[in-house]
């Protein structure tokens, strides 16, 4: 991870040193311009304050990364493929993770961890044995072929990655080949963010999670290649499932119900989408600016309150086949007029279809 300085933090010192050695013989000033002064140096302390404690977090996640082979060649506490037990061998799941070569297996016992875990480390399986709940956020960056198993994660918690982006979410995952991520269950992430999300990253595995309540999207895979997103479980999100602008990936015997858009297909080409149930949402399925995927064969898009299937925003080349779509409250499959004129039905059972 990169160490940096804030650009603001040289203009904040700048402005509370000026501020703070105003010449003694300055003429009175109004009530009203001393308690705006006043309010100034409150307001540059605070964000000196904020300036230092984002730098203290980086350099504590820089000294961090210094232990880990990862990408800089530095050296592991434990060797290539060993095992470590938390709390057995370390008290916490950060520094078992700091201390783990590639291909370490850690086991974390039941309990609850109130901490953010931040992974680098290349092929490490993190798996929790019984009712593990981490407070916080499991960040998986720069990597390849990490496992992430069976947690309870609530809350979650923003990350910083240098000056670029800002990652909120329950499980973060970035820049990594080859990531699993099994069998968890995201709750109520903080902020809005997202439960899951997958961000420039490729050959990944999404299954078998539970991701519910999350109010922006439950799991997002963004500008990914390749990805299984199979067997997950999710409600309560703006999205239940949202690929965004991503291609060649696969979304498969999912459970989206509760959502505003059970699945979500936004940009992005060749994606195929089969056997999920996306039932009770506003919308089952919608296709946006997204070309040349196929929709089918045996989704069930029923019961949502307005559409089953729905093609819209200049969507084109998609095939939507041997779907089954009944009791949508506007219409089962719809293409919305800015769609393009080459996306295709094929036995799909519906009784209603607009604008095909």
């Amino acid at each position: 991870m990169k160490n940096f300085t804030p650009a603001f933090l040289l203009f904040v010192v700048l402005f509370f040193s000026a501020c703070s050695n105003s010449p003694t013989s300055a003429p009175p000033e109004a009530p009203e311009e001393s308690a705006r002064i006043v309010e100034l140096h409150k307001h540059a302390e605070a964000m000196k304050a904020e300036a230092e404690r984002l730098n203290a977090a980086l350099r504590a996640r820089a000294d961090r990364a210094r232990v880990r082979i990862g990408k800089n060649g530095a050296s592991h506490v434990t060797p290539q493929g060993s095992k470590i037990t938390v709390p057995d061998d370390y008290p916490t799941i950060q520094q078992a993770v700091d201390a783990a070569g590639p291909d370490t297996k850690i086991k974390v016992k039941a309990g609850l961890y109130e901490e953010t875990v931040e992974i680098s480390t290349a092929g490490l399986e993190l798996t929790a044995e019984g009712e593990v709940t981490i407070d916080g956020t499991i960040f998986v960056y720069e990597t390849e072929g990490v496992v992430i198993e069976n947690f309870k994660i609530i809350n979650g918690d923003r990350v910083n990655l240098g000056n670029t982006f800002v990652f909120d979410g329950g499980i973060l995952v970035y820049l990594v080949d080859g990531v699993e991520i099994r069998d968890n269950h995201i709750e109520a992430v903080q902020k809005g963010a997202p439960g899951i999300v997958c961000f420039e990253s490729t050959n990944g595995q999404v299954k078998g999670n539970t991701a519910i309540d999350n109010l922006s999207t439950n799991i997002l895979i963004s500008f990914c290649e390749g990805f299984e997103v199979q067997e997950n479980t999710v409600s309560g999100g703006a999205q239940g499932i949202r690929l965004y602008f991503g291609n060649s990936n696969e979304i498969d015997g999912n459970i989206c119900t509760g959502n505003l858009i059970g699945i979500q297909i936004f940009g992005g080409e060749h994606n195929e989408i089969t056997d999920n149930v996306c039932d009770g949402n506003n919308d089952g399925l919608v296709l946006f600016f997204a070309s040349n995927n196929v929709v089918g064969s045996d989704n069930q898009l029923n019961d949502n309150f307005r559409w089953g299937a729905a093609v819209v925003g200049q969507s084109d080349n998609n095939e939507l086949k041997k779907n089954t779509a009944h009791g949508n409250g506007d219409c089962d499959i719809v293409k919305d007029p800015a769609a393009g004129p080459n996306n295709t039905l094929k036995k799909n059972e519906t009784d209603c279809i607009s604008g095909f």
